[in-house]
């Protein structure tokens, strides 16, 4: 009886296996595509979702530190305040005078018939 050893030799496939591996190998290139392609729109999904993180994160970061926001508010205007010819806007939630301004002509054209 012989003892035997295995060693690492050169193996030539045959034509059968050749395209057994070209097979293997399209089916593969196929598959790595896609995950290629999935990563991409993956990457994309995440990086929106980071991006309207990060901007809420901000806002919400700027309103703490100032400790305040601008909101569009309906404001009463009071014709002829606080003198004739003039108007002024009041905040409605503190009663707070915004601002005091000249009437416009349709204005007090206007006033000229309620009265």
């Amino acid at each position: 009886m012989s003892d035997t050893i295995t060693e690492l030799v050169k193996y030539h496939f045959t034509k059968d296996e050749l395209e057994q591996i070209a097979d293997e190998q399209a089916q593969q290139e196929l598959a790595y595509s896609e995950v290629e392609r999935t990563k991409a729109a993956t990457t994309a999904d995440f990086n929106a979702q980071l991006k309207a993180l990060r901007k809420r994160l901000h806002e919400l970061a700027m309103k703490r530190s100032s400790g305040f926001e601008m909101r569009d508010m309906n404001c009463s205007i009071y014709l002829n305040q606080p003198r004739n010819g003039q108007k002024q806007i009041i905040r409605p939630d503190t009663g707070e005078v915004l601002r005091t301004e000249a009437m416009t002509e349709l204005e007090r054209q206007q006033n000229l018939f309620e009265k």
